[in-house]
């Protein structure tokens, strides 16, 4: 039984001399090295020079596309963090009990609160002040006896809530759901004295 060299898998007792193609033994001393360099190539095949093997270059499409992947992952994620969800509230508010004409109207009597510049504000389900703007200067409307002073609105940049409560003054607010804003196209329309 041989025993196998563990470096080079050849019987150490069983030496045989390189041969040429033709099975004649060279006299080159380093013919042992050359052979195992032949035998080598002829296993692999010709050494490939300016070629990145398969593996290397697989590896560096894998790494490429994968740290685009994670770039995009992480961008997506950042502006979602940046720019939370936002709604621009249209309204307006109809006054029927009024002064003023066509070039500008204001609330009489007990609506004397109304006019240009009063505070209309929203809160959410929690109660908590998420907007706030004022009414636009007033405008009549309509004909004759059926004429009202209307003031509009527009609250932008209202965070988004499970509930919106919109207040004109100190008269209460109405509240709606989201889907009910939704549903209304984010407009509110409210009156008083009708």
């Amino acid at each position: 039984m041989a025993v196998l060299c563990g470096r080079c898998l050849a019987a150490p007792s069983s030496y045989e001399p390189p041969t040429s193609a033709l099975g004649e033994v060279t006299d080159n001393p380093g013919g042992r090295a050359e052979g195992r360099q032949q035998a080598r190539r002829t296993r692999l095949g010709p050494p490939v020079r300016g070629r990145l093997p398969a593996v290397k270059v697989a590896a560096i499409l894998l790494f490429v596309v994968g740290g685009t992947v994670f770039a995009a992952a992480i961008a997506l994620r950042l502006k979602d963090a940046k720019e939370p969800e936002t709604h621009t509230i249209y309204g307006d508010m109809t006054l029927a009990d009024y002064e003023g004409g066509p070039r500008g109207c204001y609330g009489a009597g007990g609506y004397s609160d109304i006019g240009t510049g009063t505070a209309v504000t929203v809160k959410n389900e929690a109660g908590t002040l998420i907007a706030s703007g004022a009414l636009r200067q007033g405008n009549t409307s309509g004909l004759n006896e059926f004429r009202v002073c209307v003031f509009r609105f527009e609250l932008a940049g209202v965070p988004d809530a499970k509930f919106f409560q919109v207040e004109v003054s100190k008269r209460g607010g109405l509240t709606y759901s989201k889907a009910e804003m939704v549903s209304k196209a984010w407009n509110v329309h409210a009156s008083l004295g009708e």
